[in-house]
């Protein structure tokens, strides 16, 4: 079973840089639902929802901003809006909707107070290592690597630039050879039957 983590989280999308901030007691639980929704089609967040379906699971990372108590989720994650504003969320006022706990907006002097509180915190994104470590941990197993085609998507849109004739091949080229790897991990219905038979 794995550790609850009671931090402030971030779902970005890699390219782009937008993101999707929420808090947690227990991260790995929060992930599953984030990614079971989304694979689902089922997200509450249309604007995430909409950006997963465009570019795929692979185009997003999921990291741990913050390890917080979870007294003090709500303030944080209020502070972590303000700095970064992130474009996936609704509202950028922290809420606990999902607790049933009702509160009225933060204050510009409690604003104020959370901002001078976090004076002195790491606002970049996590170290290798720490991307590396949840990356493993994501639902309970490691998540494959980067496809060549989600690798070639990436960087292209990271430097701003259209894709040239070349990395239009190679994104063929990839997704011909994603097909093939599929087929031979999904195998038909007519070829089990086959296999079946053959055992006889």
């Amino acid at each position: 079973m794995l550790m609850q983590i009671s931090c402030i989280y971030a779902i970005t999308h890699i390219a782009s840089g937008k993101q999707y901030i929420g808090s947690t007691k227990d991260y790995n639980n929060r992930l599953y639902v984030h990614l079971y929704h989304l694979r689902k089609d089922t997200h509450h967040n249309m604007l995430l929802q909409r950006s997963f379906n465009k570019h795929g699971e692979e185009a997003f990372q999921f990291e741990i901003l913050e390890e917080v108590l979870p007294e003090n989720l709500l303030e944080d994650e209020q502070w972590w809006i303000d700095q970064r504003k992130p474009v996936f969320n609704y509202s950028m006022t922290a809420n606990r909707h999902a607790l049933g706990l009702k509160r009225s907006p933060f204050s510009e002097e409690h604003r104020a107070n959370l901002s001078a509180s976090h004076k002195g915190k790491n606002l970049g994104p996590c170290s290798e290592e720490t991307k590396a470590k949840i990356r493993a941990k994501l639902i309970g197993k490691k998540r494959a690597p980067h496809s060549e085609e989600a690798k070639i998507k990436i960087a292209a849109a990271q430097k701003g630039k259209q894709l040239s004739d070349e990395h239009k091949l190679k994104l063929s080229a990839a997704r011909i050879k994603s097909a093939q790897s599929k087929e031979t991990k999904n195998p038909t219905r007519d070829a089990i039957i086959k296999w079946l038979r053959s055992q006889k």
